[in-house]
């Protein structure tokens, strides 16, 4: 899942820059959403990268990229609520999507 700026995007892709969140569902993919995929996002610059992590049941967030890395990296279990970088005011607690 992508969440981008606001423009029509009919005739042409988004560039990294507006991209607002990206969401990987991961599960199988995990290794890859980790690595090869991370790698590509944090080089175009997408400045919050979310892996929705079924097997452990958690949501990774990562901000701040910096080559082929991100400098900040969180992990959200339960309750404990997470919010996009673009709208802190809108959170989801992943209990909600794994209970």
């Amino acid at each position: 899942m992508v969440w981008v700026v606001r423009r029509n995007f009919s005739k042409i892709h988004s560039d990294p820059h507006e991209v607002l969140l990206l969401v990987e569902v991961a599960e199988s993919s995990l290794e890859v959403d980790r690595g090869i995929k991370l790698g590509i996002y944090a080089e175009a610059k997408v400045s919050d990268y979310w892996i929705v992590n079924l097997v452990d049941k958690q949501i990774e967030v990562y901000c701040t990229p910096v080559g082929r890395e991100y400098q900040d990296q969180s992990i959200y279990r339960g309750d404990t609520p997470v919010s996009p970088l673009a709208l802190p005011s809108a959170s989801i607690r992943p209990s909600r999507l794994f209970d």
